[in-house]
């Protein structure tokens, strides 16, 4: 069932219903080893509690980092005695050993309000994070390079997809951990490497998307699995692109130009779609005022002769929400409010490229 909420894209649903299976796994006993060989005498229905366990595990790591809500299984509580997965489980078994990274990551990541990591924890995860994709079978990406070319000779669709999607979670999860490079220009102007690292890293994850899209039917068929990975890679080259044109603006152009035309395709209920319009809301009247020439979409519409084209304004963004109603209110607003006037995704395309012109 949060599955399908996930693929619905009701990312926030997915993740409320993960959190009642992660409840009903824990009072059964399946994070316990004990629990596992007195409740499950047959070793077949011990291997079917096990696969429903670190299933569960795998997906609350998933959603929890899409929400950025807590996770429902805490590692601490999860025996370290847990017998293994059965070899067979291989990509199960890649995937627990990817959740259990973003569990490191989030205790890495910086408090809210903070734009420093402190780098040794930093360098050490990245590290791990790429002996992960290279275990995976992936190919390694440092420096990432995009590599859908696998030494197989026709990867099947359902092969291609997976490697896709493995390569781009390690993408993430490396440009989660060295974001703080590019956050502020005096951060890469600290560590110029290090922020050409997570920009290209991100532009090797738009390019997975853009060429599954162009090559296959993959993204067009499960567009909420990749839209996150797309968001976090477009903030990513749009925060150095700003805080450093002379070195991004035109290397990365072509990137945020093939990122802005999937966005444009976004349903207007796509929840990374709201949020990248919540977000556009006070950045385009900001830029504005600042005088730093954007004007891409009105001429755009100018050029075409079709005032339908012209940007129509953005609504105000929501007020200050209560801690107790924010969740309430944000879903409900963002899909549920028949008054509220959905984002229009291919205005916020062109003010995104408004906004790349401008800096």
């Amino acid at each position: 069932m949060a599955t399908y909420h996930f693929y619905c894209d009701e990312e926030l649903y997915a993740w409320r219903t993960l959190g009642i299976a992660a409840r009903m796994v824990l009072e059964m006993g399946l994070h316990r080893r004990q629990s596992l060989i007195t409740n499950f005498l047959d070793p077949a229905d011990r291997e079917d509690a096990l696969v429903v366990f670190w299933s569960v595990y795998c997906l609350d790591r998933r959603w929890s980092l899409g929400t950025g809500l807590s996770f429902a299984i805490v590692d601490r509580d999860v025996d370290p005695e847990l017998p293994d997965l059965p070899a067979h489980q291989v990509y199960l078994r890649s995937l627990v050993d990817y959740a259990r990274l973003c569990s490191k990551v989030w205790e890495a990541l910086p408090q809210f309000g903070s734009t420093s990591t402190s780098p040794s924890p930093a360098l050490i995860l990245d590290q791990q994070i790429q002996d992960w994709a290279v275990f995976s079978l992936l190919s390694p990406i440092n420096p990432p390079t995009l590599d859908l070319d696998y030494p197989t000779l026709t990867p099947s669709r359902a092969a291609r997809n997976v490697r896709s999607m493995m390569h781009l979670r390690g993408n993430h999860l490396r440009s989660l951990v060295n974001r703080h490079h590019v956050l502020t220009s005096s951060a890469i102007a600290a560590n110029p490497p290090q922020a050409r690292l997570v920009v290209q890293i991100a532009r090797d994850s738009i390019q997975v998307i853009v060429t599954l899209s162009r090559e296959t039917d993959i993204y067009a068929r499960q567009q909420p699995a990749y839209n996150h990975y797309l968001i976090s890679a477009l903030a990513i080259v749009l925060l150095a692109t700003c805080h450093a044109p002379e070195l991004f603006a035109a290397a990365c152009c072509q990137d945020i130009a093939d990122a802005v035309n999937l966005v444009r395709g976004f349903s207007e209920t796509s929840i990374a779609g709201y949020r990248l319009w919540k977000s556009m809301c006070g950045i385009v009247s900001a830029v504005s005022a600042l005088g730093l020439g954007y004007h891409h979409a009105e001429q755009q519409a100018h050029h075409s002769g079709d005032e339908h084209q012209m940007p129509r304004p953005f609504p105000q963004p929501p007020h200050q929400m209560d801690a107790d109603n924010e969740m309430r209110d944000f879903f409900d607003s963002s899909f549920y409010n028949p008054e509220a006037a959905p984002p229009d995704m291919s205005h916020v395309g062109m003010d995104l490229m408004g906004l790349f012109d401008a800096f």
